[in-house]
Parts: structure tokens; C-alpha cells; sequence
């Protein structure tokens, strides 16, 4: 993906290229990427509340990234470990449910949704 869109990130931060996360509590993220595959660019979005998961869940996201537990994360990452792990969880479960032609029409999405979820919970009241 070549385009270099400029997104809003209130309360969202860029994670990697096309990727980001929204803190929403010390355990809950909300996470958004775009995934180019054959062609079309592919959106997936979810929540992940990390502190549901169990032991042998956090082995499970952690260990394709090459964390062997969550001490090695928390001693790399200190306070963003939760972070690390729901962007761990994420990218291994996650699921596209839009496709786009392009990159502009996904990128365009992105920013919407941003947009709506950047909000201050006042501000959608």
C-alpha cells in the first residue's frame, strides 16, 4: 500500500502502516486495519477486552509474535503491554467484514470511523 493517507487519530494511535488502536480502559482496546489481499483492501474492526482472556489464551496471541509470556511483554513494553496483547489477540482472530476496490475507499472508512469512535463520550450525548 503506497497511499499515505492523513488520519485524524483522536484517541486512536497509528500501531503499524495500516493499523490502529483505541485505549478505552487499562484492559479494553478497539482496534481497525486495512489488509491489502489480491488486490482489494480488506477492513476488520473489533474490541478486545484482554482481561477475559486465560492463560493459555494470552500463550496462545502471544507466542506467533515471538513473546514467549506476558512478563517478556510486560518487561519490553511496561504500561502498553495490555496494548500489545490486544493487538496480538487482534491480528490472530481478526476477521475482515468490508472489502474496498481501493485504497482511498478503505482509507476513507478508516477515517470515518475514527472519526465517530474519537469522540468524547460527552460529545455523543
Amino acid at each position: 500500500m503506497r497511499l499515505k493517507e492523513k488520519i485524524s487519530t483522536s484517541k486512536f494511535i497509528k500501531t503499524d502502516d495500516f493499523q490502529w488502536v483505541q485505549k478505552i480502559d487499562e484492559n479494553t482496546f478497539r482496534l481497525i486495519q486495512v489488509t491489502e489481499c489480491l488486490g482489494t483492501y480488506d477492513i476488520s474492526e473489533g474490541v478486545v477486552p484482554v482481561d477475559t482472556l486465560d492463560q493459555d489464551e494470552i500463550r496462545e496471541a502471544l507466542h506467533p509474535f515471538g513473546y514467549r509470556d506476558m512478563e517478556q511483554v510486560r518487561e519490553e513494553y511496561g504500561k502498553a503491554a495490555n496494548q500489545i496483547l490486544a493487538e496480538c489477540v487482534f491480528e490472530s482472530e481478526a476477521s475482515p467484514f468490508l472489502t474496498f476496490q481501493t485504497e482511498r475507499e478503505a482509507m476513507d472508512y478508516v477515517n470515518r470511523y475514527i472519526e465517530l469512535h474519537g469522540q468524547d463520550e460527552e460529545e455523543t450525548k
